[in-house]
């Protein structure tokens, strides 16, 4: 009886591991690619880990402060000077609604000047970060992105702008 207990609790985290990973999964496979403009690169924090901030550069619409409380919807547009992220109630249709915080997105606002600023990172291996870092110094670069049917945004590659 003390041994089935004890298999039990060993599997029970193993089987919550691989549940969630299903899950994460599941979301990711119905996910829309974009590929959005990134600015004001930070260097890497080697005591964090390997990671690259950066900042959106889409252009913003709507109103900013819909966002003053920390939960902030953007639906995402294509135009043709770019992606354009407009404020949104949470209950708005949009066809690409991003969840701010479900996206780990950190936003920083000048309601003064009526501009918002959304930042975010992006994990980067020890092996591809010096050819990374190169890369964000020499020339302009667009963040590829999974954007879930829930509205998560899912940091996937920096590659350069097309």
């Amino acid at each position: 009886m003390k041994r089935s207990w004890l298999l039990a609790a060993l599997a029970l985290p193993i089987v919550g591991l691989l549940a969630g990973i299903a899950v994460n999964q599941a979301q990711v496979r119905d996910a829309d690619t974009w590929r959005l403009p990134i600015e004001g690169y930070d260097p890497r924090d080697l005591l964090r880990g390997h990671y690259i901030n950066f900042r959106y550069a889409w252009r913003t619409a709507g109103d900013p402060r819909l966002c003053s409380r920390r939960s902030c919807t953007l639906c995402l547009e294509k135009g043709d000077g770019g992606v354009v992220a407009r404020f949104a109630a949470a209950d708005s249709e949009c066809s690409a609604k991003v969840d701010v915080v479900a996206s780990n997105i950190d936003i920083s606002q000048g309601f003064a000047r009526q501009r918002s600023q959304f930042s975010s990172r992006i994990f980067v291996s020890e092996v591809s970060a010096p050819r990374m870092e190169k890369m964000l110094q020499e020339q302009p670069v667009e963040l590829v992105a999974l954007l879930t049917p829930e509205g998560r945004l899912v940091p996937q590659t920096i590659e350069p702008a097309r």
